[in-house]
């Protein structure tokens, strides 16, 4: 809607201000609703991998964790994790909810996969508690560490 810092912006942020390398930077399970037909230009233009929810679904999480593989290389990896790719049965608790996520059980999965990468840091992003009124994440079966 015109605004260069909204909740959606980070990366464009980062990749124009240097810390971020567009070309070892994917983005898994992006999906959902917009009135912006150009809402990924910048991802795509910039280089970054962009795996949207659909081919996830249809290639599944091997395929996601062999994407990553290749993309972040051997170099240090940041993982920002965004709580609204899980599906909304299974985290509710966002104040961007989207219909359609990945599973726990897949997550956990992609995630276990990409173990050993250089990782220098990490954060989970868009997490609402108000919206979570069971707590339902940290009761999932298999939500244990990584």
């Amino acid at each position: 809607m015109g605004s260069r810092f909204h909740h959606g912006a980070p990366f464009s942020r980062a990749v124009e201000e240097g810390p971020l390398d567009a070309k070892r930077t994917m983005q898994i399970g992006i999906r959902g609703t917009t009135n912006d037909p150009d809402l990924w230009r910048f991802s795509v233009e910039s280089g970054m991998r962009i795996l949207p929810m659909d081919e996830l679904q249809d290639k599944g999480w091997r395929f996601a964790a062999e994407g990553v593989l290749k993309v972040v290389r051997d170099g240090p990896v940041y993982l920002s994790f965004d709580i609204d790719s899980i599906h909304l049965a299974q985290a509710p608790g966002t104040g961007t909810p989207e219909a359609g996520g990945i599973s726990i059980i897949d997550a956990l999965r992609l995630l276990r996969a990409i173990r050993g990468i250089h990782f220098i840091g990490a954060d989970l992003v868009e997490v609402s508690p108000p919206f979570d009124l069971g707590a339902i994440p940290a009761f999932q079966r298999g939500s244990g560490s990584v």
